[in-house]
């Protein structure tokens, strides 16, 4: 939260928070916005774009984003002020169709209260800097700041990949008794991450085969938009007149995309050989739990002068980034059996590139909008009740 705050403060020294659109605060929503990607349309209807140089300028921010899994659509820093008060509203415009919206505190205060949920079941609660929340924006939520510091968020919205619903099926549902992480909490700070935006309308993403391979191809990340087109028209022609249902087709794009990030990502082999046991390998590492026993290392610092650097100077198109993940250490795949490899004179790593969202990412957010066409989407009456009487 630290470093995600003194990114957004070093951007808001140069330029202003936007006030609440008017037909936002006629609602009771009065929090103030500090976009870094925004709708080119009005009302959210995309398409999407990173505003002027505040992603490029923030690269832990970034490192956030991508973390998600998923391709972005609008996303803000948002504040409420000592004394403010979001009054309970629900969002159910289309654009929440397909969307949820990621809360992430930068800056709070113990006198901040979060509420949501049905009028008179109300849940409520003080969101933690540092944490990542998801609820029903379809319920009725407001938010009270009865502190003496500004409330700051960061607010992201997304249709969300399997990424990142594999994050939120991991996570702990708020009244839950804790439990041990099943993913990876941390970061890493150097992470040059790639964040990828929606490029398309809704509206238009919803209709031929033509125009989801292109809004497919537009938001792919930018080295691989060629082999996105590609894809994408391979795809329309293996579609034609097969007589497909909406998710048939789709499935057909997403299988499509993942197999060509498989074939894109090649895990790297590492060896590392120390000239005595007090020489150290020469980076840090956190470690993330997969299924089963399965541990995976998350590298998360590589040290001047050290082995790791030393093989990175020596072959740079093998070159271990900060972010890298190493699946085993001398064919290894268990934790204990991993550090004790990696105290050994030599330590063979298999390790696979720094993650960022690729084809797959996209062909997920993309389909969840085609699939939509043919979907029948209903609101609690209840919710509307609650927000009308708030």
């Amino acid at each position: 939260a630290s470093l995600l705050l003194e990114e957004a403060s070093a951007l808001q020294q140069e330029e202003e928070w936007e006030s609440a659109a008017a037909a936002n605060e006629e609602q009771g929503v009065v929090s103030k916005h500090f976009r870094l990607v925004h709708s080119e349309q009005p009302d959210l209807s995309g398409p999407f774009a990173a505003v002027g140089e505040r992603l490029q300028r923030s690269p832990y921010t970034r490192s956030v984003l991508a973390s998600l899994g998923g391709v972005v659509g609008n996303t803000a820093y948002m504040k409420v002020d000592p004394g403010g008060e979001v009054a309970a509203h629900f969002d159910t415009s289309p654009y929440w169709d397909a969307r949820v919206r990621v809360h992430i505190p930068v800056q709070t205060n113990p006198n901040v209260t979060f509420s949501c949920g049905q009028l008179g079941e109300m849940h409520q609660l003080h969101m933690e800097a540092g944490k990542v929340y998801v609820f029903d924006n379809h319920l009725g939520h407001a938010v009270r700041n009865d502190g003496t510091e500004a409330r700051i968020h960061l607010t992201v919205d997304l249709v969300g990949a399997r990424r990142f619903w594999g994050l939120v099926g991991a996570a702990r549902r708020v009244g839950s008794q804790p439990r041990e992480a099943t993913v990876g909490s941390m970061v890493p700070g150097s992470w040059n991450a790639t964040v990828l935006v929606e490029r398309w309308a809704d509206q238009t993403a919803r209709e031929s085969c033509s125009a989801i391979a292109t809004a497919f191809a537009a938001t792919a990340p930018e080295d691989r938009r060629l082999e996105a087109s590609r894809i994408g028209a391979e795809w329309c022609r293996a579609i034609g007149n097969a007589n497909l249902s909406r998710s048939e087709e789709v499935s057909l794009l997403q299988t499509a995309a993942a197999a060509a990030d498989c074939s894109a990502v090649s895990p790297i082999s590492v060896t590392l050989k120390k000239a005595d046991q007090k020489q150290r390998l020469g980076f840090s590492f956190s470690t993330v739990a997969g299924p089963g026993a399965a541990t995976r290392m998350v590298v998360t610092e590589i040290l001047p002068g050290g082995l790791l650097d030393d093989w990175n100077q020596r072959y740079p198109q093998q070159a271990v980034q900060v972010g890298g993940t190493i699946a085993t250490v001398n064919g290894a795949d268990t934790l204990d059996e991993m550090v004790g490899g990696l105290k050994s004179m030599a330590a063979t790593l298999v390790v696979r590139p720094t993650w960022n969202p690729g084809l797959a990412e996209v062909a997920d957010s993309v389909s969840a909008i085609h699939r939509l066409s043919e979907a029948k989407l209903e609101y609690s009456v209840v919710g509307v009740a609650h927000a009308k009487s708030a």
